[in-house]
This record gives C-alpha cells, sequence and structure tokens, in this order.
C-alpha cells in the first residue's frame, strides 16, 4: 500500500543514513590508528638516533678526559725534562769554569785539557739537542691544548643539540599522547551520540496527505540527528593531519 511504500521508503533512508555516519566513525578509527602508528614510529626512530648521540657524547667526554690526562703527563714530563735541561746547563758552566781554572795552571797536559774541552762540547751538544726537544714539546703540547679546548667547545654545542633533540622528542610525545587521546574521545562520543539517534517518526497517511512533504520531515529529522556527530570528523581530520 502507498502507507506501507513511505514508511519503508522512511526506514531505508534512515538507515542509510545511520549506516554512513558508522562507516564515518570506522574509517576515522583506521586513519586516527594509521596516523598514531606512523607517528609511534618516528618517535620510535627519534629515540634510537638520540640514543645514539648520547652514547657517542659519552664515549666524547672520556675521550676527552683521556687526552686531557694525556696532556697534563706530557706537561709533567716536560716540567721535569726542563729541571734536567737547567741542572745540565749549570754543570756545563761549572765544568767550563773549571776548564778556565786549569788552563790558568802552569804545566797543565795538554792533552788532559783537549779531553776536558772535547767532553764539555758533548755536553754542550747534548745540552741543545734536549733544549730543542723540550722546545718541541712544549710546541706539541700548546697545538694539543688548543685542540682539546677546541673539542671541548664542540662538545659541549653537541650535548646542547642533544638536549634541545631530547626535549622536542619529550614534546613530541606528550603532544601525540594527548591528541590521540582527545580523538580517541571524540570517536567514543561520535559512537555514544549514534546510538541516541532515534528511529524517525512514522506517520499513517490517507489520500490527501502528501507523503513527499512528510518524507522530508523524516529526511530533516534524521539529518539533523545524525549530523550532530559530523563535527567531529573535522577534528579528527585536522588532529591526523597535523
Amino acid at each position: 500500500s502507498v502507507e506501507e511504500d513511505g514508511t519503508e521508503i522512511i526506514m531505508a533512508r534512515y538507515r542509510q543514513k545511520l549506516a554512513d555516519a558508522t562507516a564515518e566513525i570506522e574509517d576515522a578509527k583506521k586513519e586516527l590508528a594509521t596516523k598514531t602508528e606512523e607517528a609511534e614510529q618516528e618517535l620510535k626512530e627519534a629515540e634510537e638516533e638520540l640514543a645514539r648521540g648520547e652514547q657517542k657524547l659519552a664515549d666524547g667526554k672520556q675521550e676527552l678526559e683521556n687526552t686531557r690526562n694525556t696532556l697534563e703527563e706530557k706537561e709533567l714530563e716536560l716540567t721535569k725534562g726542563e729541571e734536567a735541561l737547567a741542572e745540565g746547563e749549570k754543570q756545563l758552566a761549572a765544568g767550563k769554569q773549571a776548564l778556565e781554572m786549569l788552563k790558568a795552571q802552569p804545566g797543565v797536559n795538554p792533552a788532559e785539557l783537549a779531553e776536558r774541552e772535547k767532553q764539555l762540547a758533548g755536553s754542550e751538544q747534548q745540552l741543545a739537542a734536549s733544549r730543542a726537544q723540550l722546545e718541541e714539546g712544549r710546541r706539541q703540547l700548546a697545538d694539543g691544548k688548543t685542540q682539546l679546548a677546541a673539542a671541548e667547545t664542540e662538545l659541549a654545542r653537541s650535548g646542547q643539540t642533544l638536549a634541545e633533540g631530547r626535549k622536542d622528542y619529550q614534546e613530541g610525545r606528550s603532544k601525540l599522547d594527548s591528541e590521540t587521546a582527545e580523538a580517541q574521545q571524540k570517536i567514543t562520543d561520535a559512537e555514544e551520540e549514534l546510538e541516541q539517534v532515534e528511529a524517525p517518526a512514522l506517520y499513517v497517511l490517507d489520500r490527501s496527505v502528501n507523503i513527499g512533504y512528510a518524507s522530508y520531515e523524516s529526511d530533516v529529522s534524521i539529518v539533523e540527528g545524525v549530523a550532530k556527530i559530523f563535527p567531529i570528523f573535522f577534528f579528527l581530520i585536522a588532529a591526523l593531519v597535523c
């Protein structure tokens, strides 16, 4: 009959709109799961990169400490070498003075004088070589200290960059957790609102009533109920895109 046909049309539209809304919610769930998984993977990779950076930073600090200890040992060796050189120069001066006194004595054996002069010349050469080695050692030590200072500056810069990266990671983690929870809550709210959408009121029509007008009113009722849910998807889309 006409009444039955009108009722079936209205209920069919009602079921279709509910099915569309349900499909929208399921699509939002899938999209949220996909985006969350992708974000989790990115955060995992960032965490691994931070771990590698922190290990490199720790290795760098240990290497700098080893270098610093080595330079301190070298400086101690140079200090001892300079003290030995000073003592050797003192002995050389005393030997030269003794040689001059010996030359002033009458009847000195020329061969003895020649031997002492030879010994003093040898000692002077050794002291000159030692002095040159100490000067080179001091130059290398100064270069080492310069390189150490530069490495310490670079390491401090790397530490600062790593700290900023760790902060960004923590902010990203908090943002993801917050937005995921908020989006999930919106989906839950949408599901609850969908469950509360009431079936349209049905009318028994006689031939004098326009079925098209009644169907229009029923469609409006259905759309108003389901439309309350749709703004939720705009939020989900915005959250997932971000």
